[in-house]
């Protein structure tokens, strides 16, 4: 049984996560092969969003190097504020709080109160209560 992505099929059939089988790769090395499934499948592997997601906005960039080493980009200037979860744990909520107050970024909590969310700007003393008077 042959893939629908290989040597044989690159420009027909196939999708981004179709199963690639080893004998199809014997005579290609990796980066050549990666580099036909990257330029073919670039926009379903970047740049598909789930429907969970959709209303959502965001953008997305794609930086490739020749080096193989990570690529610190700094998101400070992009950042407005940190909101966590319901269910983010204290000592983990605390750290970011470090974190962001280090650099004068506003960090809220999500409480779920039922069916009702709230949001409020995060405190340690956990005094908060819903505006939904729950």
């Amino acid at each position: 049984m042959r893939s629908t992505y290989g040597p044989q099929t690159d420009k027909a059939g196939g999708g981004p996560y179709d199963l690639t089988y080893l004998e199809d790769l014997i005579d290609r090395t990796f980066n050549s092969t990666m580099e036909a499934y990257i330029r073919r499948f670039n926009k379903e592997l970047f740049f598909t969003k789930h429907l969970d997601w959709r209303d959502e906005w965001e953008y997305r960039w794609v930086l490739r190097t020749d080096t193989g080493q990570p690529m610190f980009v700094s998101i400070l200037d992009c950042l407005h504020a940190v909101i966590l979860g319901n269910d983010c744990k204290e000592k983990t909520n605390e750290e970011i709080h470090r974190i962001c107050n280090s650099q004068s970024i506003p960090v809220f909590r999500a409480y779920l109160h039922g069916w009702a969310l709230s949001v409020f700007e995060y405190s340690s003393d956990e005094t908060a209560t819903s505006l939904n008077g729950l």
